[in-house]
């Protein structure tokens, strides 16, 4: 066994011995082989003597020797998909198309070859079974051995060998190979292939070619009380937290230490620690997969389409728009320009184009649309109103105007011009051919790339750099595509996917401490023994690494076990144990993990670094904002910076504006509220009534309101759905269409002079009523603003929306008063039933007869405190069999489900009904001849009337139709307990968080908090909202002074008094 210290020195011992004779030395991987070469250049100055081969490489260069080229692997992968396809059960046929999942799968049929080739028998086929469950991974195995039967006969016509062969080869003529020729070496030695993770068919290979084998002792799991305690144990807010956490430890520190991370993290690592001024040593592997050209290709066949992919009139996504035409990729507009006698960037500016392209608000349309929709747009009315409009803002002199004018014409046909392009390749794309000589879609493709510019563009970014190796990788691969289009994108994805580009990094110290290493922790795993001189070992990204075995890979345990292969159970176990002697190490050992990830979502824990978190090593939560606080030191100690920016942070409290932005960050992560996070000290007095959604958006976010509603600094909100329309001109219309149905039969009454509306006499003819005023509505958008085409699209779409939840109300109303079967086959609950009577429509409590569109406002009673408010009710209904009235507010979102109602009821959030419902109740019972009542009536049911249908499931009927969906909950119905223990009803909860909604704003306390973890904000998206509300901690997270959200009624046994009245479950509460 190889001691813990002794690799470099003992390897540069046996080359030394043998010089000058070669010594092979054998690696698992080529990241092993290249710091491996590093160390013995450190050891010995030049190399000499001693050739250092991956196993990869060796078996390429077998097989170039004794078989000339291998079949090239886009030819294996295409056979792949076929074999996969091939499939009489289609298992493959949602999967195969998908690249990364056809090279996973080439990996296991060389993988099965050469264990085949070592002797290996191929496994017998399972019986076949289910696809599913617990009993499905024979049927699988047997559908893998089947697929790689047909790939063996499809491989074996071809006219150069598969990799797969290589080893087969290679065992029968290793003679032959001159790197192995009989007495070529003086020594052969295998390192880094240990037993647990090392499949047969490698120790097969290592005792045919006589390698002699160093491997360190395995090591064996530690008991949690004979564990050596961490140094320190970081846990940070997102990778650049915990870069800049761990350099300035470095910078604090400093000694030789070595960084341990995952592999595709490490050009981060390496970047950012330089830019720290902390020297570092590494390799850095640049996939061209990621990059920008990489990218604007994908969205370029996205948009293309073709053959069954494609259909004339898809739309393509907005988003593939933009990252082709405004993207950093191409140059789009240069070549188009030029086409159009348009001089680019001086008649027409960057600004006048993004302009342009922010007044389509479609977030998917067809490219002939919007090719006419933008060459109009350069000649309309509206346009030139629109600019007219603006100059006279801004005192603009007519020739100006006429520049502006001109301006904004062009950018227009420059869009238009570029979309053209876009169209007539996507022309080509349909035919869904690429035979030899049929190429256009690609020689299109091809040359569009090289006049947009693409291999300029990446040269800007180095010649030696992974976005040219990319664009280079494009243009050979198009210029001799074969086959479909699906077989063009994914040749694109597999060819991009094997292009990377590598370089050493190697800072070198003028004093202090020599470099920092920088591995992944494959390469650490198979050079096991840490660098002599060592101090200290940094291990990072312990939310992502060791990652867990998958639930079932192409090929199950079991058959990977019969094939020698080695199994990803002892995969994971083998990175646990690693990890372990790392941390036994007698060094200083830093472990760090990563609570967010990059976009601010919250992520749990690896399971190594899971099951250290309760012992008693030394522990530090590391914020967004470590960068802009010096780090922690002792009294009298001197502040070593980490990055050059912070040479100006060390006096920091002698800048006023510097010390406030570090009390700020501060407060920030502190658990109690202050200046900076919501405790702002200033007085809003209510100069407006309030209303209902004003106050659930400061239920929501509470320190959002301030921004908005105080400071006036809301943005405008970003399209969110595929129908280029804002949900609220919609709702707009929809709700003007019922309204102008009922409220003038409302206002005539009924037969016998009654100032209401019988539903059930009247129903029938509303519905035509109704959809003509929403066609109406409908038009009346169309004449300004958007193209009529999408309008008239959204009216047929909701005119079919509105009929069927027409026909269900009606079936509902009339099954509760006998005359039908009620819809889903058995009576429905009160809280949803309709009622009989229509009392009001669009009813304002604080209306007092009079003609003035704005709502007045209404004092509400709430115990012994009153609140200003404003309402406009959708709907009020009466119900003469139980002699109470039901609030019905329409809505044309998708439908929520009832545990989520029940917790935004609970948090605050849903306002809406509960304060309708009181209103009503007051003046029901005040004035109740308002209503057309007779008496005082109590408000019983609130109910939520969804316009449109939920999404067919995978478990419903298709033969079934999707039925609309209502939601419904009784004002007084038992909602939670609060933190006294006592128990609120949904009318009492919404007084007791309206008026501390109303008290908080008034005082100028507007806590920096989520009030419902499950969501984490709500209402409209905009950016920098998002960006703050992304660092939003939880309810849990900070005292904010508010009435916490109630908790749902526990399960547990009550007592004597609590069951004398029992409480309603959940599902008794919102139906």
């Amino acid at each position: 066994m190889l001691g813990p210290e002794e690799l470099t020195g003992r390897l540069a011992t046996v080359i030394r011995a043998h010089s000058p004779r070669p010594v092979l030395v054998l690696v698992p991987h080529g990241g092993a082989a290249r710091w491996l070469q590093s160390l013995l250049v450190e050891a010995l100055g030049v190399v000499v003597g001693a050739r250092i081969l991956d196993l990869d490489a060796l078996l390429r260069e077998s097989h170039r020797a004794l078989a000339g080229d291998e079949l090239p692997t886009l030819d294996a992968l295409a056979e792949v998909r076929r074999a996969l396809l091939a499939d009489p059960e289609r298992r493959y046929a949602a999967i195969a198309d998908q690249p990364s999942y056809q090279r996973e799968v080439l990996r296991t049929f060389v993988a099965i070859e050469r264990s085949l080739a070592a002797g290996a028998g191929l496994p017998a086929k399972p019986e076949a079974g289910p696809d599913t469950g617990p009993e499905a991974g024979g049927a699988w195995d047997r559908a893998l051995l089947d697929a790689f039967e047909r790939f063996r006969e499809a491989v074996a016509s071809e006219d150069a060998e598969w990799r797969g062969r290589d080893l087969g080869r290679l065992l029968a003529g290793h003679p032959r190979v001159p790197t192995l020729r009989p007495g070529r070496n003086a020594a052969k030695i295998a390192i880094g292939f240990a037993p647990p993770t090392t499949p047969r068919w490698q120790e097969v290979l290592l005792r045919t070619l006589g390698f002699e084998r160093w491997t360190l002792p395995t090591p064996t799991h530690t008991a949690a009380d004979r564990r050596r305690p961490l140094t320190l144990r970081l846990g940070c807010a997102g990778p650049e937290a915990e870069i800049a956490a761990v350099a300035r430890w470095l910078r604090r520190e400093p000694r030789a230490a070595i960084v341990l991370a995952p592999a595709e993290a490490i050009p981060r690592w390496v970047v950012r620690l330089r830019h720290r001024d902390v020297p570092v040593r590494a390799h850095v592997d640049l996939p061209a997969a990621q990059t920008a050209a990489a990218q604007a290709v994908r969205a370029l066949l996205r948009i293309l389409g073709g053959g069954e992919h494609q259909r004339e009139d898809a739309a393509v996504a907005r988003a593939d728009l933009e990252r082709v035409l405004f993207g950093r990729a191409l140059h789009v507009f240069g070549p188009v320009a030029e086409d159009l006698g348009i001089e680019f960037p001086a008649d027409v500016r960057p600004g006048d184009l993004h302009q342009a392209w922010a007044n389509q608000r479609a977030s998917a349309v067809r490219l002939s649309t919007l090719a006419a929709r933008l060459e109009a747009r350069a000649s309309a009315s509206e346009a030139r109103a629109s600019t007219e409009e603006r100059g006279q803002r801004f005192g603009w002199t007519a020739e100006e105007l006429e520049t502006r004018r001109a301006r904004e014409r062009d950018a227009h046909r420059l869009l238009a011009g570029a979309i053209h392009t876009l169209e007539s390749l996507a022309e080509l794309g349909r035919t869904g051919d690429l035979s030899p000589d049929r190429r256009d879609l690609a020689a299109g493709l091809r040359q569009l790339l090289i006049d947009w510019g693409a291999g300029k563009r990446a040269a800007v970014l180095g010649t030696d750099g992974p976005e040219l190796a990319a664009v280079r990788v494009l243009l050979d691969y198009l210029s001799r595509a074969r086959g479909s289009f699906a077989r063009l994108s994914a040749g694109l994805d597999h060819a991009l996917s094997f292009a990377r580009v590598g370089h050493w990094e190697h800072d070198r110290a003028v004093d202090g401490p020599p470099a920092v290493w920088i591995l992944d922790y494959a390469t650490a795993s198979a050079l096991r023994p840490l660098p002599i001189g060592v101090e200290a070992v940094v291990l990072t990204g312990l939310d992502a690494h060791p990652r867990p075995p998958i639930a079932r890979g192409p090929a199950s345990e079991g058959l990977r076990e019969s094939l020698g292969l080695t199994l990803d159970t002892q995969r994971f176990l083998s990175q646990l144990r690693h990890l372990d002697a790392l941390a036994e190490t007698p060094r200083t050992v830093l472990a760090s993990w990563r609570w967010r990830a990059g976009s601010g979502a919250r992520r749990p824990p690896g399971a190594w670094i899971a099951g250290r978190q309760h012992e008693g090593s030394p522990e530090r939560q590391v914020g967004v904002d470590a960068i802009a606080l010096p780090p922690e030191v002792e009294a009298g100690a001197k502040l070593a910076p980490s990055a050059p920016i912070e040479r100006a942070l060390l006096d920091w409290s002698d800048e006023p504006g510097l010390a406030e932005r570090v009390r700020a960050t501060v407060s920030h992560e502190a658990r109690a509220l202050g200046p900076h996070t919501g405790e702002l000290g200033v007085a809003v007095p209510p100069t407006r009534p309030y209303s209902a959604s004003a106050l659930q958006r400061f239920a929501e976010l509470p320190y959002r309101y301030f921004i908005e509603r105080v400071l006036g600094l809301r943005e405008p909100a970003t399209g969110d759905g595929t129908s280029a329309l804002l949900a609220r001109e919609q709702g707009a219309v929809l709700h003007r269409a019922l309204e102008s149905a009922f409220a003038p039969r409302l206002a005539a009454g009924d037969v016998n002079g009654n100032p209401w509306l019988n539903l059930a006499v009247a129903g029938p003819e509303l519905l035509q009523a109704t959809l003509d005023a929403l066609e109406e509505g409908y038009r009346r958008r169309a004449e300004h603003g958007q193209a009529e085409a999408i309008w008239t699209g959204e009216y047929q779409r909701w005119a079919v929306e509105l009929e069927a939840w027409w026909r269900a109300w009606y079936q509902r109303l009339c099954a509760a008063m006998g005359t039908a079967k009620p819809l889903r086959g058995k009576p429905e609950a009160i809280e949803t039933v309709p009622g009989m009577v229509l009392c009001g429509v669009e009813w304002s409590p604080g209306d007092d007869g009079s003609d003035a569109d704005a709502l007045a406002p209404f004092e509400l009673e709430l115990g012994e405190a009153r609140l200003p408010l404003i309402a406009a009710v959708d709907r009020i209904e009466a119900n003469p069999l139980v002699q109470e009235l039901t609030i019905c507010d329409y809505k044309t979102g998708r439908p929520q489900w009832p545990a989520s109602i029940l917790a935004e009821l609970r948090a605050g959030t849903h306002l809406q009904l509960p304060l309708y419902g009181l209103a009503v109740d007051q003046v029901a019972r005040a004035t109740p001849q308002r209503l057309g009542l007779s008496a005082p009536a109590p408000v019983g049911s609130l109910r939520l009337e969804y316009l449109q249908r939920p999404p067919r499931q995978p478990w419903q009927d298709p033969n079934k139709e999707v039925l609309p969906v209502t939601r419904g909950f009784r004002l007084r119905a038992p909602l939670g307990v609060d933190e006294d223990g006592h128990t609120r009803t949904v009318a009492e909860a919404a007084a007791r968080f309206a008026l501390a909604f109303a008290r908080a704003i008034e005082t100028g306390h507007f806590p920096l908090v989520s009030r419902i973890p499950a969501r984490r904000w709500g209402g409209s998206r905009s950016d920098r909202v998002a960006e703050l509300a992304r660092v939003v901690p939880e309810k849990h997270g900070r005292e904010d002074g508010l009435p916490p959200p109630l908790r749902p009624f526990a399960h547990a046994a009550e007592t004597d008094a609590e069951l004398a009245e029992p409480r309603p479950r959940d599902s008794e509460v919102v139906r």
